[in-house]
């Protein structure tokens, strides 16, 4: 009896010595996610991804710290890496539509259009009032020429966002591709700071 006893003690004690080393881990994953995310916001990306890898070795399903490290090697020009990574957030979290999104983004950056049209189009299935995607989706269409189609993005997320003056500056760059004058110089109306935007000033000449 003393023996099963020592052995049921043994066994409580271990158990709670497992509980105690799991929750130092969680405290020192969540520390390094806070400080890595704190760097992120004051633009050392760098330092930033250091962080979030000593958080995902103690926490490898930690889809936010895969999902930031992504978002931080996308602002580096790292956009394979990016890429991979979000491709570790889908598998622990198939329906990320932010993970689909950057996913895109660093896929449009390596010159894989239908890849990142389709992820596009995934993350939009997933939030269809996601104002990122449409803008980015948007500007894929811009870049290949599909002007009717970037021209549609913009109009729902400036349905979604009417205070995007990103959406009708872009919209405006569509329309006039098309030769639309009119209706860009009505959609650059909209906008209050040309300043913000290249070559908006000399485009709004046409304009008057």
């Amino acid at each position: 009896m003393k023996r099963k006893g020592l052995a049921l003690f043994l066994c409580i004690t271990g158990f709670a010595c497992c509980l105690h080393a799991a929750a130092s881990s969680d405290s020192v994953s969540s520390n390094c996610f806070n400080q890595g995310k704190t760097k992120y916001l004051l633009g050392d990306f760098q330092k930033a991804i250091t962080d979030f890898n000593a958080c995902i070795a103690l926490n490898p399903r930690n889809t936010q710290a895969w999902l930031m490290k992504a978002t931080a090697e996308y602002n580096l020009k790292m956009y394979a890496q990016a890429e991979k990574d979000c491709g570790r957030v889908l598998k622990l979290t198939p329906h990320d539509f932010q993970a689909l999104n950057i996913k895109a983004c660093s896929e449009e950056k390596q010159d894989k259009f239908k890849k990142s049209a389709k992820d596009f189009r995934k993350s939009l299935q997933e939030n269809p009032r996601y104002t990122e995607a449409w803008l980015n989706k948007g500007l894929l269409e811009l870049r290949l020429k599909q002007y009717d189609s970037a021209i549609a993005d913009f109009t729902i997320l400036i349905t979604i966002k009417p205070a995007c003056e990103n959406a009708f500056y872009q919209r405006g760059k569509a329309k006039y591709e098309k030769h639309d004058f009119d209706g860009a110089c009505a959609d650059w109306k909209h906008i209050d700071d040309p300043d913000e935007y290249q070559d908006l000033e000399k485009l709004i000449l046409i304009c008057k």
